[in-house]
């Protein structure tokens, strides 16, 4: 069962859910996806063909104790007479230049995405997976931390850190502040913790400039924030209406669950936009 805690940092509710431990965490498709959306923010090189084949430039023959190479036309310039358009000539060509690849990202399935959300939500949910990489739980009374709705009326950054104070968390934020500033050996300890929110309200642009801590809404979620370098196990913050939205798409709830199939894709129940 999972609790729902307070902005004083004690215990409202509880949410009990039967099929969670049944679901099994797929590792190898959390490792092949990131390496494929990865390809997706890299920005693509190109070099031009035409480059350093621009010159008017003809080869002089034999006959004249020098290489077959064509050479500058011209008289009266220290450039006229020198070889060019070749590898191993002074502004000539490069061998074998960069060129764009056509097939560069690989498209991905619907499905096979849906259940990576999954599996990534289920992994930030347990606690070992959590320590494991590196994430600090001292302070969090009840795991994982799921605040009520009326967080939403803050009226400033100082407020919320306050809160986080009661009911734990803020601990992982000071702790990724240091790691940041530390050799980069320890990249994995870099991003702090991540909170998740039903909706794109005042307080997602109040505290989207704070200092190691994430903000995203639950409709727009992507595998690289639950899973960043292909590592599952993040620290999620929750609210109590994104928790139970994520909840309703993924069909944990004991009612029934719809099936994969093309006739309930396009209902307006599997809602989930992909980046």
């Amino acid at each position: 069962y999972f609790v729902i805690t307070s902005l004083e940092g004690k215990n409202i509710e509880t949410i009990n859910i039967s099929n969670f431990k049944k679901i099994k965490i797929n590792i190898k498709l959390i490792n092949k996806i990131s390496n494929i959306s990865y390809y997706k923010k890299k920005k693509l090189q190109k070099r031009n063909i035409n480059s350093g084949t621009q010159t008017s430039a003809k080869s002089w023959g034999t006959g004249r104790a020098l290489a077959r190479l064509p050479r500058v036309k011209g008289e009266g310039n220290s450039r006229s007479g020198q070889a060019s358009i070749a590898n191993m000539c002074r502004g000539g060509r490069v061998f074998v230049p960069l060129k764009q690849h056509k097939k560069w990202y690989k498209k991905i399935n619907r499905k096979t995405h849906f259940h990576t959300l999954l599996s990534c939500f289920i992994s930030s949910t347990y606690s070992p997976f959590v320590l494991s990489r590196g994430h600090d739980l001292a302070d969090i009374n009840y795991f994982p931390l799921i605040l009520e709705d009326l967080i939403h009326y803050t009226w400033s950054c100082f407020e919320f850190l306050n809160t986080l104070k009661n009911t734990g968390g803020l601990s992982d934020i000071k702790k990724s502040i240091r790691m940041y500033t530390k050799i980069s050996k320890l990249k994995y300890c870099k991003k702090g913790p991540l909170l998740i929110l039903n909706k794109k309200n005042e307080l997602y642009y109040l505290l989207k400039n704070t200092f190691s801590l994430e903000i995203e809404d639950s409709r727009y979620l992507c595998v690289s924030q639950l899973a960043p370098k292909g590592r599952f196990g993040r620290l999620c913050f929750f609210t109590k209406s994104s928790f139970m939205y994520l909840i309703n798409i993924f069909g944990l709830i004991d009612k029934k669950t719809p099936k994969f199939k093309k006739n309930v894709v396009k209902k307006s129940s599997y809602s989930i936009k992909i980046k």
